[in-house]
């Protein structure tokens, strides 16, 4: 065995050793209940990490793996999860490069290669929402900003991924935007880009790219809707929608 570690329930025990082979142990029932041969072309397994949700957990060597527990399809089978980078990104405050994924921040040491930490949105883990839909650094890259599926932004401390506040609250966000009297577009652009919508999410919640001005501290979010929204990111302990763009 070469490494080891408790699931995020206390229930099970997920040990690797160097024959790349994972075994699952039921910690009350004192047996493994399942034997993984991962067929890795990366060497050999090194370390075997917790995820604080749902069971999950990682396996690294030159590669980062991901396992779920799929207790709800069959009783305690555990199978690689597929898991999309969306982002890679490198972060020079901290020298670290920052793999953003459907679920997670992976934190990876520039100089050694390691997996440092793993960054879990905290609304997945209570069931929310299922996935990220957009990452990005702000403040010089010492803190970054989540979007969910919903079109909710939170900004989170990069040392520790303390979360500093919600950037934006949706209700609103659409009577600021009401307010503005610049667009181009008629005044009830919100109402008709909601008719064209068929699916649950409006289309100006849903977050397509994320941009950080430094200097200027303005966080610039883009939607499906064509609608850029500005947010005025001065203070540490609010935001505020200070500017909309659009067709």
């Amino acid at each position: 065995m070469v490494s080891c570690c408790f699931s995020s329930s206390l229930t099970f025990v997920i040990s690797c050793d160097d024959k790349n082979v994972l075994k699952i142990w039921d910690i009350q029932e004192r047996n493994c209940i399942q034997s993984i041969l991962t067929d890795s072309p990366n060497g050999p397994l090194l370390r075997v990490i917790g995820l604080p949700f749902k069971d999950n957990f990682l396996v690294t060597n030159k590669a980062v793996y991901h396992y779920n527990n799929t207790q709800h399809l069959a009783k305690n089978q555990f199978k690689r999860r597929t898991n999309r980078a969306l982002k890679a990104s490198f972060n020079s405050y901290f020298n670290t490069l920052v793999i953003t994924t459907d679920y997670d921040l992976r934190v990876f040491n520039c100089y050694t290669g390691k997996l440092e930490k793993v960054f879990v949105d905290q609304r997945i883990v209570e069931g929310e929402h299922d996935r990220i839909n957009g990452y990005h650094e702000g403040a010089l890259q010492r803190k970054y900003y989540i979007g969910d599926p919903k079109g909710n932004i939170d900004c989170f401390n990069f040392a520790n991924g303390e979360k500093l506040k919600a950037v934006n609250d949706l209700e609103q966000d659409q009577q600021d935007i009401k307010k503005f009297s610049g667009l181009r577009s008629s005044p009830d652009i919100l109402s008709s880009k909601r008719s064209e919508n068929k699916q649950k999410i409006p289309l100006e919640d849903q977050i397509t790219a994320m941009i950080y001005l430094t200097t200027e501290n303005r966080l610039i979010v883009g939607t499906h809707a064509s609608i850029i929204k500005i947010y005025d990111e001065s203070s540490s302990d609010s935001s505020r929608l200070c500017g909309v763009a659009t067709e």
